[in-house]
């Protein structure tokens, strides 16, 4: 990953916080399946009010280098490992004098009330370009799944932001999807955690 970031104050404090809050180095079974010797739980540093500043700051740059012609109306992400980034990054575009509002994919289908798959989709258009935020790519299987979930109740998506991408082919099967990853850091960023 060279997006201009990777040199810069805020990525190298935003990844002190997710070492020092996130890794763990023991034996886990990921949501994937997978089994690791490692483990990156970045909701632990995510909601923290320094970690939500940089992620808004780092993330609103990234996505002013991945935006194209096409640009983006909204951000989502499932929940809950999104909530924090899409909450960082929708109020850092206000900040910035844009508004991209940001909708949560459910887990699973609300029981109640509306019954809703989808929360915060009402100020945004169908049709609408819908850039897809995850803290940690693995597989990418919750990934593709909100994909879908926001596809599903017509919007746009193509582009993916993370904070981490394991390298564990995740990437690979995003693109099989027609999803393009973007993630400010990766495996490597970590190796050097004690």
């Amino acid at each position: 990953m060279d997006y201009n970031m990777k040199n810069t104050d805020k990525w190298h404090r935003l990844l002190s916080l997710l070492k020092t809050f996130a890794y763990e180095k023991r034996e886990v079974t990921l949501a994937s399946g997978q089994k690791s010797n490692f483990y990156i739980n970045c909701k632990q540093a995510s909601f923290m009010g320094e970690s939500h500043y940089l992620i808004g700051e780092l993330f609103y740059s990234l996505l002013s280098q991945v935006e194209k012609e096409n640009s983006f109306q909204a951000c989502g992400g499932m929940a809950l490992g999104a909530a924090p980034l899409l909450s960082a990054l929708s109020l850092t575009c206000f900040l910035n004098k844009r508004e991209l509002p940001a909708i949560i994919v459910r887990k699973d289908i609300k029981e109640h009330g509306t019954k809703a798959t989808l929360e915060g989709e009402k100020p945004v258009a169908k049709n609408s370009k819908v850039l897809l935020l995850e803290d940690v790519i693995t597989t990418g299987t919750s990934t593709i799944k909100a994909a879908n979930a926001l596809q599903k109740n017509g919007f746009i998506v193509d582009t993916v932001l993370a904070l981490v991408d394991r390298k564990a082919g995740g990437q690979e099967n995003l693109a099989k999807n027609g999803l393009k990853l973007y993630s400010l850091y990766n495996l490597e960023d970590f190796t050097c955690v004690k």
